[in-house]
């Protein structure tokens, strides 16, 4: 026989029962941000203290608390219309640091341009 059963608890916490859970051989985003395309808003994040707004398809994400150093993964959309003249976002490397990450987007050209809707940003590694 097989038993269907549903578990709701309230709080999940390590074996001495107050320490947070720990991911075991997982990894979650340690910084994510949503924001709009024209840097006027951060619509929802986790460690992102601002956006600072570069101009033109350039745009940094500032860190609540920062990585150990400017070596984590950096992934980067955006939500665009159908027709968008937007080619592609991604993080500059070269311009990055353990608590700002500098994001560009650009038309297929290679022309820096913002998407029409909202970047969506998200950034794995590890904090310092």
């Amino acid at each position: 026989h097989r038993m269907t059963s549903v578990l709701n608890v309230d709080t999940i916490a390590a074996k001495d029962g107050t320490s947070a859970a720990t991911l075991t051989k997982q990894s979650a985003a340690k910084a994510f941000a949503q924001v709009e395309a024209d840097g006027s808003a951060v619509l929802t994040s986790l460690n992102t203290s601002s956006w600072t707004d570069e101009g033109t398809g350039d745009g940094i994400q500032n860190l609540t608390n920062a990585f150990s150093s400017a070596n984590y993964s950096a992934i980067a959309s955006a939500h665009c219309d159908l027709g968008s003249s937007l080619g592609g976002i991604g993080a500059v490397n070269s311009l990055n640091s353990a608590s700002a990450i500098e994001y560009r987007g650009t038309n297929a050209s290679g022309a820096r341009t913002d998407p029409n809707n909202d970047y969506n940003l998200s950034t794995f590694g590890d904090l310092a």
